[in-house]
């Protein structure tokens, strides 16, 4: 398993104030999480955004650096969540963090929460695709 190792910054308010609740017409929800240290080449922060009409933007922003993917729900493989431990070398002990695995062909979006703040809002995400993806009759 990939180590996360030092944290940019605290969690970004990029989102809607209200803690990334719906925002409008266009985006029905919306994560946004610092990238730690290393994790993706010169990435600062990974943003992920459902819209309205069901297609996930995949976005990481850094310094001198842009990249996004867009993927329609519909063809989601696999939705998968990881609530595991990791060992933080810094701080010496093992932390929690919950990782959303968003998989297709051969493309994995892989989203990361390492704090209550973000993991709340990770499991508001992937709770919002599986709702899409696989709808209750």
């Amino acid at each position: 398993m990939n180590t996360p190792m030092k944290r940019r910054s605290k969690s970004m308010k990029l989102c809607n104030s209200s803690s990334r609740q719906p925002l409008g017409d266009a985006a029905a929800r919306c994560h946004i999480t610092p990238l730690p240290e290393g994790y993706e080449d010169q990435g600062r922060f990974n943003s992920v955004l459902l819209t309205a009409g069901n297609v996930i933007f995949d976005i990481v922003i850094g310094d001198s650096y842009f990249r996004y993917d867009v993927v329609s729900v519909g063809q989601l493989d696999k939705v998968q969540v990881i609530d595991a431990m990791w060992d933080n070398r810094e701080k010496r002990r093992e932390e929690p963090f919950l990782s959303l695995r968003l998989m297709h062909a051969e493309e994995t979006h892989l989203l990361l929460a390492l704090d209550d703040e973000e993991r709340k809002s990770l499991l508001g995400f992937a709770s919002a695709v599986s709702a899409v993806r696989n709808p209750e009759k």
